[in-house]
């Protein structure tokens, strides 16, 4: 049995004691009574930095251990949020802004007042808050969803909480009965920013009495301590859910977050989604799709949706390959409102800047479109990931050198992190269309079997760094394919090009057996 560590104070009674002690004894030899003493205080001393040293692993490991398992709290709840934005018709809201004759998008509508009803008994039964925050309405269901926040289970933080008919393990709605339960616990308090916290009133009664009604723009009202650190935005025609900063912009907080309970501030999990309702639309997935289940390669989790724009993914050992170029920060979703900051955007031939808000630009789209997969992939499926601009600028890089790296969940939440890296700093820093170091990398890449590249626009130079024109189309993509005929395993090379068509992604996907789609901004 371990016992227990000496505290600071026992450790100086310790050293008065040897010291009284050593005063009584008669030392005619060896070392004097300084020495001795110097001696016994510095044992002393090491043992009490030793002790200060396990306190200080063992809370690290406890830090690490919480924050570790919210990681993984989170990906589940995002994963099923988005799965349920996916499959719903459209949003419904409080407040806001939205286009003519969509009364039907106001949560407060007469249409959803019983399914509110029933919400707030349900939680009331439970002896819980139950705050109504956005809704969905739902294609196969009489009855809507309803997501709002409440109290997490530790009684120290939030939760957000889903009201509405339960799904089946195989994402079927079993049947119409409601019922109540949570998506995300442990939604972070909002720090005191300022400096002049006030005292902190019953977390209960905050979340009770929260506001959750929409500003003009469409996104929350800005979230002040000890309010919860979850905030949200949509378009006009209610299509669009992202999860976006609860604060002011320029402070500390970047994110919406989820916190361990009882723990230190600094202890965050930032919460970065954004979904489209897609329900009225055609499968976004490829006729020339395949079953996952019937080819026994696919590394997506059982619960997943596992494609990058559309093009499934059948494998295990996968690479991606992104345009991290300024023509990224093309906005394909304008608001109706203006902010208070200019921000800075390309429009197909130069740079420029503007308050008005844009709700997606094609970088967001494509950072969407890679946490979406990262978070359905399998633990353990391998993969690389690299950005490609221009050499020298802010997004020619590559997550973990470029290495095929097993998704484990630190991996994981790791890989996100370098996702969402891809948005910082200006776009004009960003850099150009330079694929090739990184093409090159992942046909050299000899533990993969499937690759997608995505860009959206031509290359500024071609391979040789000569000017880039229609006639490098074949050669370019017949030096890839030959590059591929070369290797064991071959890599089924998937291509994705963003806002036009493009040609030569056409003839390397075509002669590498993989799959070519082309991405519509609208």
């Amino acid at each position: 049995m371990s016992q227990p560590m000496p505290s600071q104070n026992q450790t100086s009674r310790h050293i008065a004691q040897a010291m009284k002690k050593l005063q009584r004894q008669d030392y005619s030899a060896g070392f004097g009574l300084t020495e001795v003493a110097l001696a016994v205080a510095a044992g002393s001393l090491l043992i009490t930095g030793g002790v200060i040293a396990m306190r200080s692993l063992s809370s690290s490991m406890q830090a690490s251990g919480q924050v570790s398992g919210l990681r993984g709290s989170a990906m589940t709840g995002l994963r099923q949020l988005r799965s349920e934005t996916q499959r719903s018709l459209h949003m419904m809201v409080l407040g806001g802004t939205a286009k003519e004759n969509q009364s039907f998008t106001d949560l407060n509508h007469e249409d959803y007042s019983e399914s509110l009803q029933d919400c707030q008994s349900l939680s009331s039964a439970e002896q819980g808050v139950f705050n109504p925050m956005f809704g969905m309405r739902m294609a196969e269901l009489d009855t809507p969803v309803i997501y709002g926040l409440g109290m997490a289970s530790s009684g120290e933080n939030y939760a957000l909480l889903r009201c509405g008919p339960a799904l089946s393990g195989d994402g079927r709605y079993e049947t119409e009965k409601v019922i109540l339960s949570p998506i995300m616990e442990n939604v972070g308090v909002t720090p005191c920013l300022d400096g002049q916290c006030p005292a902190a009133d019953n977390l209960k009664d905050v979340v009770a009495g929260l506001d959750n009604s929409l500003e003009s723009s469409n996104q929350s009202k800005l979230r002040v301590f000890p309010e919860p650190a979850l905030a949200i935005e949509t378009d006009e025609v209610r299509k669009l859910l992202k999860i976006k900063d609860p604060t002011a912009a320029g402070d500390s907080v970047e994110f919406s977050f989820l916190q361990p309970p009882g723990s230190r501030r600094d202890l965050r999990v930032d919460l970065n989604f954004t979904a489209y309702a897609r329900a009225d639309k055609i499968n976004r997935m490829d006729d020339s799709s395949v079953d996952l289940a019937d080819t026994g390669l696919s590394g997506c989790s059982s619960d997943g949706d596992c494609n990058f724009f559309g093009i499934p993914v059948t494998s295990d050992k996968v690479q991606l390959v992104v345009d991290g170029s300024g023509s990224m920060s093309t906005c394909i979703a304008w608001g109706s409102t203006y902010g208070d900051q200019r921000r800075i955007y390309y429009n197909g031939s130069r740079y420029f800047r503007t308050r008005r808000t844009c709700l997606l630009t094609r970088m967001e789209s494509l950072q969407n479109e890679l946490r979406a997969l990262l978070e359905s992939l399998n633990e353990g499926t391998t993969i690389s990931l690299r950005a490609f601009s221009s050499p020298g600028y802010l997004n020619h890089r590559s997550w973990n050198g470029g290495a095929m790296t097993p998704l484990t969940d630190d991996n994981r939440s790791d890989a996100i992190s370098f996702v969402n890296s891809l948005s910082k700093g200006k776009p004009t820093n960003w850099g150009g269309t330079r694929p090739w170091d990184s093409l090159d990398g992942a046909f050299g890449n000899s533990d993969s079997n499937t690759l997608f590249f995505m860009t959206d626009g031509d290359p500024n130079k071609d391979r040789n760094g000569g000017g880039w024109s229609s006639a490098d189309y074949q050669p370019t993509a017949d030096a890839y394919i030959a590059m591929n005929n070369s290797r064991n395993p071959k890599l089924g090379v998937n291509t994705v090009s963003v806002g036009q068509t493009s040609q030569w992604l056409e003839f390397l996907s075509g002669g590498a057996n993989g799959i070519y789609k082309v991405i519509d901004d609208n």
